[in-house]
């Protein structure tokens, strides 16, 4: 099912799409676009208990809860990184993240 919560502005949301892809492909990206994905601690943070809450959730589910605070390539990144360090289980063909048991810091 696709569908974008009303009010929903489509031209950021594509571009952060197109930007996360371009920048998984090892393609460059315009200096001022790297101070727009990189994400923060807090930032890190933030999304981490957000996506804590649920069981499994989808990428744009997320983004469409969470688009206010971050774009989708900067929300992207950050599930790579949980995905990384063992925080997340990240799956690409069903487009879902889910949070894993940690069991040590």
């Amino acid at each position: 099912m696709d569908y974008r919560l009303s009010g929903t502005k489509q031209e950021p949301y594509f571009a952060a799409k197109a930007c996360y892809e371009s920048f998984n492909l090892g393609e460059q990206l315009p200096p001022n676009f790297i101070s727009k994905i990189v994400p923060t601690r807090e930032e890190l943070v933030s999304l981490y208990k957000f996506i804590s809450q649920f069981t499994s959730i989808t990428y744009d589910n997320l983004f469409m809860r969470v688009g206010n605070n971050m774009n989708y390539c900067k929300m992207r990144l950050c599930i790579d990184i949980f995905n990384e360090v063992g925080l997340v289980e990240n799956n690409p063909v069903s487009k879902t993240v889910s949070v894993t048991k940690v069991t040590a810091r």
